[in-house]
């Protein structure tokens, strides 16, 4: 999995995540904050060896909330919550968490029962691993997980939700297209 980084923009807010991906686009100064998951607090992005291709010179073009905004948008924004200059425990930091992500695990075992065996099965193990994961402290991993099991466990309902109107579709005009006389055939 790719390492998600927070920063502190050169107004002093605080942004991400982000991937170094949009921190290559972007540049950082190298005296800017970085944290990232591991880390017990803020540290310089000079300090980080992999962002060092990353860093911009003084002159070039700040990196502000409103560049950030315009051109990043992540749905985990409010999930992951890294400390500004102090070091939290592991339990500060779970209280810090939002809800664990929706699992599907009911969803899916219906879909499982009643609908379609392959995708409902794909679901529930998916939606198994949702918890597990954050848990663990892996939240992007945890809402990963998360999706995969919604995504499994619709494609089933909806798969199955078809082939029920097809089939009702099949049994209301087969009699009709049965009810037509077929004299104008020479057999």
């Amino acid at each position: 999995m790719r390492r998600v980084y927070f920063f502190i923009d050169d107004n002093g807010v605080q942004q991400g995540p982000v991937n170094i991906d949009f921190l290559m686009k972007h540049g950082i100064r190298p005296d800017a904050k970085i944290w990232f998951e591991g880390l017990p607090q803020w540290i310089d992005a000079s300090d980080v060896s992999e962002l060092k291709k990353c860093l911009r010179s003084s002159g070039a073009e700040a990196l502000t909330t409103q560049s950030y905004k315009a051109s990043h948008y992540n749905r985990y924004d409010d999930i992951y919550k890294p400390p500004f200059n102090q070091t939290i425990s592991e339990e500060e930091r779970r209280k810090l968490q939002k809800v664990s992500p929706k699992t599907w695990l009911f969803e899916s075992i219906l879909v499982t029962i009643f609908c379609c065996l392959p995708f409902g099965i794909v679901g529930i193990v998916y939606a198994s691993k949702v918890n597990t994961l954050w848990q663990e402290g892996k939240y992007a991993d945890s809402l990963k997980a998360s999706e995969i099991a919604g995504r499994w466990t619709r494609l089933g309902f909806y798969t199955v939700f078809a082939l029920w109107i097809l089939y009702v579709l099949i049994s209301i005009l087969y009699p009709v297209a049965m009810s037509f006389p077929l004299s104008f055939i020479n057999v």
